[in-house]
Order: C-alpha cells, then structure tokens, then sequence
C-alpha cells in the first residue's frame, strides 16, 4: 500500500472514525483494516495521539493546508479512486503499475469490442441477413 507522504494539514467533519493510536504508522494500519468503509485518508494528531479516518481525499472543501490546529499529520492512500476517495482492493500497485493503466486497457477493450461488433450489424445488413 503506497500512502502520500505525511503533511501537517488535517482534513474536518470528513472523519468518520476515531481511535487512539501511538504512532501515525498504528493510524495508518487502522485505515487499511477498515471493512465499514474504504478508507482512503487518514489524520493523526502526535500531540494526542488521536486517529481520524476518512473516506474523503486532499480535494474535499474541508481539507486545509496548513492546519490551523498544532501537532495533525494528515496522509492518504495513493492507490485509489481520486473522484470518489475509495481504492479498490482487487487491484494491487505494489508492483508500480497505476489502478488507471488497468482502467485504460480495460476501457480500450470494450471500445474495441463494441466497435466490431457494431461492424458486424452493418455487414448482416448489407447482405440482407
């Protein structure tokens, strides 16, 4: 799992879950073994050792940069669905290869699938058929 690397923003009302953690990489484990939610992003605060969990990206209205609030270390999940802040577990970029590249190919199939398909109507037509 690739994460952003850590900043000092935080992200409000977009965390669904607390915990109490020791370190950041406790916070960080805690979000990947989320089964409620996709987790994508999460905000830790060294000072309290506070945990937040998010299902919302960098991109919400709420994120600030940098936070007004002392000691919150915010991060989230690389691999994933920027539009809508969830990744998706089937595919893996442990070996570097992006969740988009496989979104591409896959696309690129279909198109070419409906387009011969679409050739085949237009030649039963023209036979008669």
């Amino acid at each position: 799992m690739r994460w952003r690397e850590p900043t000092t923003s935080c992200s409000w009302i977009d965390n669904y879950k607390q915990y109490s953690t020791s370190t950041l990489e406790i916070c960080k484990k805690k979000c990947i073994e989320e089964t409620d939610v996709l987790c994508s992003s999460i905000q830790y605060n060294s000072i309290n050792g506070s945990c937040g969990l998010s299902s919302v990206r960098s991109t919400s209205q709420n994120y600030e940069e940098p936070c007004s609030a002392d000691g919150y270390i915010y991060s989230e999940i690389l691999n994933g669905f920027p539009w809508t802040g969830k990744r998706d577990p089937r595919v893996s970029t442990e070996d570097g290869t992006s969740w988009w590249l496989y979104a591409f190919v896959g696309s690129v199939v279909v198109i070419i699938a409906l387009v011969l398909m679409a050739i085949m109507v237009i030649c039963r037509r023209r036979n008669g058929q």
